[in-house]
């Protein structure tokens, strides 16, 4: 079972609290949207990614007290009976601690208890902020305030010394919570032990993993332009660094990490190759994608198209406050003025749990990645619509340290390994099959379409391997298709040709004839994807 978290702890507290007014206001119901303005605008100690799992799980503890029952329309019905019973008496600073999850504390409430402590406030601050949880901020009107920090909400609750300040609730049940765990471990021995670990590979990508590979995304954009302006790209590594050391997010001591995945990615993308001397170049057939698919609001109004445009941008580089002052007074931005504009877009890009304002340089404030969201895992954030990924991603916490495209020794084996490349990426692990009667007409159309380009290719001196095929293929076929199989039956026909030999030894396959060799290959019939757009000026 997961270890206990401060959040649910602090949880648990919101459900002790709340369940006196709901007790308080019988026979009335007490509405669950009314828990949920409480528990989220009020206390604003809930992080955004969290609140719809937090109301559901304060409305389950209130419901395992029997006198608390869930009526139709999200209504909380409490059958009265008794009083609560007087809270205890806590020293001055848990009294305060306590307030704090109720709602950030202002420093003017502090100050009425100095006397009270025999102190002054900058002590009793101190000492809040020591128990590892509180942070000082400001509430949402803009008053000094302590706030609970939201990266240590995370943690365990071991992790602190002091937490008796928060209320425990007497019908929260332990035993319930352990018990969900055990029933699906049980479930889970029947099924096969293969989609077990892709699925506990997937829940551990982290929202680092999302943002290095949307760069990658951005980065192979940026190559493919260079590619058809000079038709090969020389400084493609670098360009790599540059774009991490831009988007300036990833920590020192993973930034290696980082750049092999997106090298990796970039080499296994199948739209390029890379040359002896370590140059990009097209894979024969190929064209290069110079459109860039910008992401969509998932909303219709301006506010949530600003915000997703903002928030796309922010993943590639910090955005500075000025700069989308300035470019909001030029936006059409319907009913707000700049300034509410503006407040409106931050809130909406803090909202996503990913962003925050940074003034760690007064001169220059910026709206960056939150360094304590990092390491959360992906899946923990409601909406991450602005992000993007290359079709065969590579983790960064176990990045692809080859640089070069190569074929196995056998097809074979190459078959093994990309079946088990493509459930490694495959979160579901359950691909789409090519059906064997339709495998003679796609060896016909794939044929027909690339087969004159690899022979240029090869003519030139250069390797074809297998694992160029894959990425072919892909774009002919529905997305998440297996083509192992596929792939095979195109390597056989490629086999029979005499044209071609297969060199075991170093797994490609290379034309050779008495005629010159050609100029680099021609593109071939494919087509960029539907739904792009022309790429933003800010991509370069």
């Amino acid at each position: 079972m997961a270890p206990r978290r401060l959040l649910d702890a602090l949880l648990e507290d919101h459900a002790a609290r709340l369940a006196t007014l709901v007790h308080a206001q019988a026979p009335e119901p007490y509405a669950v949207a009314k828990l949920r303005k409480k528990l989220v605008k009020k206390s604003q100690t809930i992080p955004p990614a969290q609140r719809d799992a937090a109301v559901a799980t304060v409305v389950n503890l209130l419901v395992q007290d029997p006198r608390i029952t869930l009526a139709a329309k999200g209504q909380l019905v409490s059958s009265g009976t008794d009083a609560a019973a007087p809270e205890e008496a806590l020293p001055v600073l848990h009294h305060l601690a306590r307030q704090v999850a109720s709602h950030p504390l202002r420093m003017s409430t502090i100050q009425r208890h100095v006397e009270t402590a025999a102190t002054n406030v900058q002590e009793l601050v101190d000492a809040l902020v020591t128990f590892g949880c509180f942070c000082q901020g400001k509430d949402a009107k803009g008053a000094d305030a302590i706030l609970y920090d939201e990266a240590a909400l995370l943690r365990p609750v071991t992790d602190f010394a002091d937490v008796s300040f928060l209320r425990s609730y007497a019908h929260a049940s332990p035993t319930t919570e352990s018990e969900t765990p055990k029933k699906a471990k049980k479930a889970k021995k029947t099924e096969p032990t293969k989609p077990t670990k892709v699925e506990a590979k997937a829940t551990r990508a982290t929202l680092l993993d999302a943002l290095v590979q949307n760069l990658a995304v951005r980065v192979l954009f940026l190559i493919q332009l260079e590619l058809k302006k000079t038709g090969v790209c020389v400084g493609w590594r670098a360009l790599i660094e540059k774009r991490l050391r831009l988007a300036a997010f990833v920590p020192t001591a993973q930034f290696a990490a980082a750049v092999a995945s997106i090298e990796a990615t970039v080499v296994q993308c199948g739209n390029v190759v890379v040359t002896a001397d370590d140059k990009l170049q097209l894979a024969p057939g190929a064209v290069a994608q110079t459109k860039y698919t910008v992401p969509k609001a998932r909303k219709p109004d301006v506010i949530s198209k600003l915000v997703t445009r903002y928030a796309s941008r922010t993943a590639a580089s910090p955005l500075p406050l000025t700069t989308l002052q300035q470019e909001l007074r030029h936006e059409n931005v319907e009913k707000h003025d700049v300034a509410k504009a503006v407040a409106l877009v931050l809130r909406g890009l803090e909202r996503t749990g990913c962003f925050h304002i940074d003034r760690s340089n007064p001169k220059m404030e910026v709206v960056a990645i939150l360094p304590s969201s990092l390491e959360r895992p992906a899946s923990s954030f409601e909406d991450l619509h602005f992000l993007q990924t290359p079709s065969a991603p590579a983790p960064v916490t176990m990045p692809t340290t080859t640089t070069t495209a190569t074929a196995t020794t056998t097809a074979t084996t190459t078959t093994t390994k990309k079946k088990k490349k493509a459930k490694a990426v495959d979160t579901t692990d359950r691909p789409t099959a090519v059906a064997p009667s339709d495998l003679p007409a796609l060896v016909e159309a794939y044929m027909s379409l690339f087969l004159d380009a690899v022979l240029q290719w090869v003519e030139g001196g250069n390797d074809f391997h297998v694992s160029y095929i894959r990425g072919q293929l892909q774009p002919l076929l529905p997305p998440g298709t297996d083509v192992s199989e596929l792939v095979d039956a195109v390597v056989a026909a490629l086999r029979q040709d005499a044209r071609f030999v297969w060199t075991e030894t170093k797994g490609h396959q290379r034309y050779c004839s008495g005629r010159k060799p050609s100029a680099a290959p021609s593109p071939g019939t494919l087509t960029p994807r539907a739904n792009v757009m022309e790429p933003d000026t800010t991509l370069a």
